[in-house]
């Protein structure tokens, strides 16, 4: 015998090896693809559902339409609710909401289409107007030509707008 050696670390070593080796291998026994049984899953059969949530049924816009305006909604609303603008959506004492002028009207267009520059203009227009409670057709009358021309070329190119035949629109 060494007088370096201690019997109980020897054994105590040899024990925790085994003990390794024995785990291996049962890790190994339940191992999918070592025992061959890998297409034997376990899966649930009950009947599955795809069903649209009620806030996005009952219109006549698709599911995704209406996922993606509440998206679009959310982010407009963030940006303008820190804005200076957050001020011209606020009810006064008797709850009766200002109404926004055509000035207003395209400073407010203006200032969400810099800020959302990859947005559509027809989402921006949507939401913007509908943030506000303004009429739609008050809404584009009181838009600068410029912003006009960029709706109605949008509107021509994903196809809800024909070319017009004559000359310019403005």
């Amino acid at each position: 015998m060494n007088i370096f050696e201690d019997d109980d670390l020897t054994s105590d070593a040899e024990e925790a090896e085994k003990d390794d080796l024995d785990q291996m291998y049962t890790n190994l026994a339940k191992d999918k693809i070592f025992n061959n049984n890998y297409e034997s899953t376990a899966f649930d059969t009950g009947p599955i559902s795809f069903q649209v949530a009620p806030q996005f049924s009952g219109s006549n816009a698709s599911a995704e339409e209406r996922i993606e305006q509440d998206m679009a909604w959310e982010v407009v609303s963030e940006i303008l609710d820190h804005s200076k603008f957050k001020n011209l959506n606020k009810s006064d004492k008797d709850g009766n909401f200002r109404k926004l002028n055509k000035l207003q009207i395209n400073e407010v267009y203006s200032f969400i289409v810099m800020q959302l520059p990859e947005f559509p203009r027809i989402q921006l227009f949507s939401v913007v107007q509908e943030y506000f409670d303004v009429n739609s057709n008050k809404f584009y009358d009181s838009l600068s030509n410029t912003f006009k021309k960029e709706l109605i070329e949008e509107l021509r190119k994903i196809g809800y707008m024909r070319e017009k035949t004559g000359g310019p629109l403005f």
